[in-house]
């Protein structure tokens, strides 16, 4: 279906039949790009999901450390 020019000199259709058929590509392509275009916005979700649980993880290290130097400062 991607050739419709082809098509339309093999099957003898007339121009409203290849521009339909034109316009089914694009419909097809532009269902594809919009597939790609979630599956990336879905990545960055997921990597951004990532990037929550890392900060939460080195803030909760920077808290223990900051932590222990108080405790090492008053401790006795």
């Amino acid at each position: 279906m991607d050739n419709c020019d082809q098509l339309s000199i093999d099957n003898n259709w007339s121009l409203t039949r290849e521009n339909a058929c034109h316009i089914g590509v694009m419909n097809s392509e532009m269902g594809d790009i919009r597939v790609e275009i979630i599956n990336i916005k879905n990545d960055i979700q997921t990597i951004k999901g990532f990037q929550g649980v890392n900060m939460a993880i080195w803030g909760a290290i920077g808290l223990v450390l900051v932590g222990l130097v108080i405790k090492k400062m008053w401790g006795k």
